[in-house]
């Protein structure tokens, strides 16, 4: 089970397979395929994902801005985390931490220096990697 994993790159996960026949009909070979086989059909069926810190940014944003801003976020595949709808728009998006910079610049320059946004914590998210 292991090898399998090892072979497959993955790293930072567990598998458990449960036996419920103590015999030895399949053999050791059999055995092997056996496992290796319930392994890759749990990777199949879980997914992959990949570890990422991300940077959290606030964006306060006036309803005149909104559709620009979101559709941009859509454009750069930034999904918004959180919103919250008041005088102004605020939003928090998560970024990928070594883009936080290009974004927040991107956004300043789309909006005029109408919407800032406002860096906050790293967060480790898991991303689902594309097979």
């Amino acid at each position: 089970m292991l090898h399998t994993l090892q072979e497959m790159g993955l790293h930072d996960v567990v598998a458990v397979t449960t036996r419920y026949f103590g015999g030895i009909k399949l053999g050791a070979g059999g055995l092997i395929r056996a496992y290796a086989g319930s392994i890759t059909a749990a990777v199949q069926q879980a997914g992959i994902s990949q570890r990422r810190m991300m940077r959290q940014l606030t964006l306060s944003v006036p309803y005149a801005l909104l559709d620009r801003v979101t559709h941009f976020l859509a454009e750069q595949s930034l999904a918004i985390s959180a919103s919250d709808y008041q005088v102004v728009v605020t939003l928090k998006v998560n970024v990928p931490a070594g883009e936080a910079a290009a974004v927040s610049r991107s956004i300043l320059d789309l909006t005029a220096g109408k919407v800032t946004p406002q860096s906050g914590h790293l967060i480790p998210s898991l991303i689902p990697v594309t097979q």
